[in-house]
């Protein structure tokens, strides 16, 4: 090897790392209005899903996956919505494996509504279920 072939080789190199991060959030979670006890899915996508770890954040502390709330491939889903579990700000990380560079999504919040279950029938008035946001 001579001294002018280091040079590009190097830049061959550093060049090819680069262009393994070339990836965007096509898909971001929105904030969403769920009744409590109900479900939802947190969705989330990259352009180029190739060597790229998803994991989801609230609040900044990475979520575990439990039998209520866990990752379902770059989604977050969770089956029982909690007013005081899911209080905060969902994020997710898409990591590219190979390079460890990551991106953030922009946060999402869920509005978590209770519902009211008694409906009564007085004076042949009805009372409808009343939903009540925190």
């Amino acid at each position: 090897m001579n001294s002018k072939t280091l040079p590009v080789l190097i830049i061959l190199v550093f060049n090819f790392g680069c262009a393994q991060d070339n990836f965007y959030f096509n898909v971001q979670p929105k904030d969403a209005s769920v009744i409590s006890g109900q479900s939802t899915i947190l969705e989330c996508n990259v352009s180029n899903t190739k060597q790229i770890i998803f994991y989801w954040t609230l609040n900044g502390d990475t979520v575990a996956n439990t039998t209520r709330r866990y990752q379902d491939g770059s989604n977050l889903r969770i089956t029982r919505v909690n007013r005081e579990k899911d209080l905060g700000e969902f994020k997710c990380i898409a990591m590219n494996s190979s390079t460890g560079f990551s991106l953030f999504s922009s946060g999402a919040s869920l509005n978590v509504m209770c519902e009211l279950e008694n409906v009564e029938m007085e004076n042949n008035w009805l009372y409808f279920l009343v939903f009540v946001q925190f």
